[in-house]
């Protein structure tokens, strides 16, 4: 998978654009715990080889991958939200758009401003 992303384009933010939109699809389906478990062992050597922080790569795919589990209609948490307030799921479905967004202009800058998820972790280590 390295060799064939490296064939694809060297550039780590195309790399990281190509990862957001993977993680986010398959977030969608699957529950986070699996996912990670599946997606981690697999991205975080091209993250690597591509010079991104490790803490910054974890980071991107636990942020995608929960942003997956409220993606409408799909997400499997808008089901659980559903059941306890006792909102439809088009109600529910129509409203989360908004919030979703704003999240989804946090995951780009979590992802193309790397020191948002390193600052932290590199101070205190």
């Amino acid at each position: 998978m390295i060799e064939w992303l490296s064939q694809l384009t060297t550039s780590p933010y195309l790399i990281l654009l190509l990862i957001n939109l993977f993680l986010l699809i398959l977030g969608i389906p699957l529950e986070t715990a699996p996912a990670l478990v599946i997606v981690t062992p697999v991205l975080a050597p091209i993250a690597a080889s591509l010079g991104i922080d490790p803490v910054h790569i974890g980071v991107v795919i636990c942020l995608n991958l929960v942003l997956g589990l409220i993606t409408p209609p799909v997400g499997a948490v808008l089901f659980a939200v559903c059941g306890i307030t006792t909102l439809s799921m088009d109600r529910l479905a129509k409203a989360i758009w908004k919030p979703f967004i704003v999240a989804l202009i946090v995951l780009a800058l979590v992802t193309y401003l790397p020191w948002l998820s390193t600052f932290l972790p590199k101070k205190f280590m």
